[in-house]
This record gives C-alpha cells, sequence and structure tokens, in this order.
C-alpha cells in the first residue's frame, strides 16, 4: 500500500499545469477558435489588397503602419501576460497550501488545513504527466497536481498510477 503523500504546491508547478492545459486546448471545449481566427485573417488580408489597391498606398506607408501596429500589438500582448501572471493564487491558498493525500479502497481521501474531503476512483476522468507532474483530472481543466518529489521513490509513484488506473476502470486514459 502506498504511503500518504504530503503535497505543497509552489507557483511554479501551478503555472506549468495551466500551460499543459493551454498547449493540449482543454481551456476550450472545441477547436471552434482555430476557424474564427481563419476568418479574421482571411478577412484582414481581403481589406488589404482592396485598400492597396483602391486607395494608392505606397509601400513606405504599409511598413510604417506594420510597426505601429506591431508595437500596439506587443503592448497589449505584454498587459494581457501580465494580467494572466496575476492570476495565480497566492501562496497558503486552498491551490497552493500543503495538503496531504491517502489512498483506499474508497478512493483518495484530501486533508488539507481547510477540510477534509474524499474523491471517489470513479470521478477521475483521465490521468497525465508532465515531466515529473501527475495531473489526476477531475474535469476538463480541473486536476489534482502530484509532484513526483512527494512519492517515497519511483516504484511508489508507478504504483499509485497503476492502482489508478484499475481502481478507474474504463475511465482513466
Amino acid at each position: 500500500m502506498i504511503e500518504p503523500v504530503s503535497v505543497t504546491l509552489d507557483r511554479k508547478e501551478y503555472i506549468r499545469f495551466n500551460n499543459y492545459c493551454y498547449k493540449n486546448n482543454y481551456f476550450c471545449e472545441n477547436k471552434f477558435w482555430n476557424t474564427q481566427l481563419i476568418v479574421m485573417v482571411a478577412v484582414f488580408v481581403i481589406a488589404f489588397v482592396i485598400a492597396f489597391n483602391l486607395l494608392n498606398i505606397t509601400l513606405s506607408q504599409i511598413i510604417v503602419a506594420f510597426i505601429i501596429a506591431l508595437f500596439l500589438f506587443l503592448l497589449i500582448a505584454a498587459r494581457i501576460l501580465q494580467t494572466f501572471s496575476r492570476a495565480i493564487p497566492d501562496e497558503g491558498s486552498y491551490l497552493l497550501c500543503e495538503k496531504e493525500y491517502h489512498f483506499d479502497e474508497s478512493g483518495l481521501h484530501e486533508t488539507s488545513q481547510y477540510g477534509v474531503s474524499l474523491i471517489k476512483w470513479e470521478s477521475f476522468k483521465h490521468i497525465k504527466t508532465d515531466g515529473d507532474l501527475l495531473y489526476l483530472f477531475l474535469d476538463r481543466v480541473y486536476a489534482i497536481i502530484i509532484p513526483a518529489r512527494c512519492f517515497a521513490s519511483t516504484e511508489d509513484s508507478q504504483y499509485f498510477v497503476e492502482m489508478l488506473k484499475e481502481k478507474s476502470i474504463n475511465r482513466v486514459e
């Protein structure tokens, strides 16, 4: 049996989880936004060609307009990244506080300073790894994050993954 696992996430691990979800398109249920982006680019190209032909815009004017647009884009992108960096939970908050996980036949028991909860094995949708982080997905974007450093050994980590797959048969990819 696996010994209880004590987990305290840091901000970098939480950011890695968000990046993993973003890169794997977990944040959007479908890829419709890709179609929208293609349509917007097509409209921009058509408008550019029409403006270039009808308004007799010179190449130097286009270059100046492009540089201004690029500068504005970089300012807006920097602001968005700054906003995202503030969207990380505070140290000691529920997501980043110390938690202890116990595993038994009924499920995963989570104990923290905020309380105790039981997550049944049937609740797990899939399990993924990203380097040394183990993600136990309960939803499309909600996962229990367990760093490999929290297990006593690599064998314990592998045993836990196998146990989770066995307990959540047909529910874990």
